[in-house]
């Protein structure tokens, strides 16, 4: 199964990323332009496939969803100071 983490770098979403490669899925996370790089690192040397894209532009984030079997999403609200940004 072909699966797409959303919150992928959160303490959760890696911990599901960890768990879906495990069982032998095919797994992507998608992180934001601003993720921590460690963090992106980690879930790569996993073998999860990182793809940039932000929930507050869903224009980003349709080409990680294209093929998807499942998403699993543990994404929460986030605070930022980039102009336009909706801070919801």
């Amino acid at each position: 199964m072909d699966v797409l983490v959303v919150g992928a770098t959160g303490f959760l979403g890696s911990e599901i990323c960890r768990l879906l490669v495990a069982e032998g899925h095919a797994v992507r996370g998608l992180v934001r332009e601003t993720s921590d790089p460690e963090r992106v690192s980690a879930l790569r040397s996993l073998g999860v496939a990182t793809l940039v894209g932000d929930l507050k532009d869903p224009e980003s984030v349709r080409p990680a969803l294209a093929g998807a079997d499942a998403v699993v999403s543990t994404a929460t609200a986030t605070r930022t100071r980039r102009e336009g940004a909706v801070t919801a």
